[in-house]
């Protein structure tokens, strides 16, 4: 394999773009504009890797077409898996008659390859002349020989049937993919990994910055969207006010200390905030949110002491021993969390207890198939396994469900956009086809529009809280 780092942002995170056969960094430029670091992968002439991504805390791997098998065989050999893992238009068995390319069609394009037939596999590969005019425009620059002995390196290494890694988060497949018949796409996803279909697309998407950009969180575009909600948010936050209620009745129903230090990850307008400070009468007060736009005097009254901590609040925790740490509705769009949840061990008191909320796989349901995007939402159990692996046990660990009525899909995109939870997609921005798309895919009740929240709730303590090493010795 070969590899360039096209975005060097000194990014904490990297992106692995495995790019599929027959081609290099060049068409993938539009790759640079992402707020992460991205290395590019392509030529699988020879499947040996020699990149080195130790240095970073975490990977998201991206793959195309003959890169997924690519990307399956080298995150088999890591011991660290991917924050994420997506699939395009592309499977784990490159060349297979039911989960991939059927062998005719490939020993077909191997045995006939010119640079007539190239050009016909291109035009198949675009589908669309604007597809194609951007392709050429930006075409690789590699020659004939380099993509037959590509394909021949393909074929020899897919017929060893080595142990590929399976755990995908999502797959994504054109309708219109002329190459990976989407048939055989769906027999390889179908059970295993969850899969998206894009309508209008061909094997080469015209969306594939769209796809990287719904699955993987640009910090540096929440923090505006937010910043841009702060005067709407608490108007139109009925579903998060909700949640951040049902939190606090759940702390309290497992502790209950006040004068104590509280540090708040993500208090935006504090509307958790003044729940919790009224009840429990906080010696001092950490607010932390990622806009740097929150006046201190709103939260003037909540506690004796109140520092603030502005920033990303996965990744900066106060000088502080607080006794709570308290979170709702803000962790789902962190990127790590299990080592989010080390940090919270670390920094909280030994007998101190968290009190967060996030959300399920069944959130914002509704619309997810008319953006193709959502951010990762973890399940119970494995809520419950990062929670163990960190240190803590739960005491508390649950999942709602209920919904919110909308007049119309525009209240709806507008509940969105004014709560800052657009971050991930850009629903103020969409088509018509895909506005009128929404109209009709929306489900009523009683002729209103839904939107379903599924929070999770979670109140735990360390593992080895003082008393229990007292006992332990």
């Amino acid at each position: 394999m070969k590899h360039i780092l096209i975005n060097n942002n000194n990014s904490k995170y990297v992106i692995l773009f495995f790019a599929g056969w027959g081609m290099d960094a060049t068409p993938f430029g539009s790759l640079s504009g992402l707020d992460k670091d991205c290395m590019v992968i392509y030529d699988y002439s020879d499947f040996n890797a020699d990149f080195d991504i130790r240095g970073y805390s975490g990977y998201y791997v991206v793959a195309w077409s003959f890169g997924v098998y690519a990307a399956s065989l080298w995150m088999n050999t890591q011991e660290k898996k991917p924050i994420k893992a997506i699939a395009v238009n592309g499977t784990i068995y490159p060349i297979d008659d039911k989960y991939g390319i059927p062998h005719s069609i490939f020993n077909a394009t191997s045995d006939t390859l010119s640079d007539k037939s190239l050009n016909k596999f291109i035009r198949r590969m675009c589908g669309n002349k604007s597809n194609l005019n951007f392709f050429m425009d930006n075409r690789p620059k590699r020659d004939i020989d380099s993509l037959r002995n590509e394909l021949i390196s393909v074929r020899n290494t897919s017929q060893l049937h080595k142990d590929v890694f399976t755990e995908w988060d999502v797959a994504y497949i054109s309708k219109y993919d002329y190459i990976f018949p989407p048939d055989n796409q769906i027999n390889c996803w179908k059970g295993k990994t969850k899969y998206i279909m894009l309508d209008d697309e061909y094997h080469l998407p015209g969306c594939l910055l769209s796809v990287i950009n719904a699955n993987i969180i640009n910090k540096a575009l929440v923090k505006c969207r937010f910043c841009k909600s702060f005067d709407t948010y608490d108007k139109y936050s009925d579903g998060q006010a909700k949640i951040a209620a049902n939190l606090l009745n759940k702390w309290l129903d497992i502790d209950f200390h006040t004068e104590k230090t509280i540090y708040e990850i993500g208090c935006g307008t504090g509307l958790f905030t003044r729940m919790y400070a009224k009840t429990f009468s906080p010696s001092k007060i950490i607010l932390n949110d990622i806009a740097p736009n929150i006046p201190i005097k709103n939260f003037e009254g909540f506690a004796k002491e109140i520092s603030t901590l502005y920033g990303d609040g996965e990744s900066i925790f106060p000088h502080d021993t607080p006794f709570y740490i308290v979170s709702a509705s803000t962790v789902q769009w962190f990127e790590n969390i299990p080592a989010f949840l080390n940090m919270l061990y670390r920094t909280l008191d030994d007998e101190g207890y968290i009190a967060i909320s996030s959300f399920g796989e069944s959130n914002y349901q509704e619309i997810r198939s008319v953006f193709s995007s959502s951010l990762t939402y973890y399940t119970l159990q494995e809520w419950g396994n990062m929670l163990e692996n960190a240190g803590f046990i739960a005491n508390e660990l649950s999942e709602g469900k209920f919904h919110i009525e909308f007049n119309s899909a525009k209240d709806l995109l507008r509940c969105l956009k004014n709560t800052g939870v657009n971050a991930i997609t850009s629903p103020q921005k969409i088509s018509k086809d895909k506005f009128k798309n929404l109209q009709e895919l929306l489900p009523k009740r009683n002729g209103k529009y839904i939107l379903t929240f599924n929070p999770i709730y979670i109140i735990a303590h360390k593992r080895c809280k003082k008393n229990e090493r007292n006992n332990i010795h």
